[in-house]
């Protein structure tokens, strides 16, 4: 995989590494762990929107038919 170079300046890396540590976490693992988790939920309202609109198209429909 290739690696991704992000960016902090001194205050938010001094928060990402305290944040790190209270979880036991490398700040590398911590990041990581925070993309996914974020992509996971993106990823999770999409399918929830296309399951509504679906759904109201299935009454829309209904209702024409």
């Amino acid at each position: 995989m290739p690696p991704l170079t992000v960016e902090f300046d001194a205050e938010e890396y001094r928060r990402l590494t305290a944040s790190a540590e209270c979880e036991q976490k490398t700040p590398e693992a911590y990041v990581h762990d925070a993309v996914i988790e974020r992509l996971t939920e993106y990823r999770r309202r999409i399918e929830e929107a296309a399951y509504e609109g679906a759904e109201w198209s299935a009454e829309l429909n209904r209702r024409l038919s």
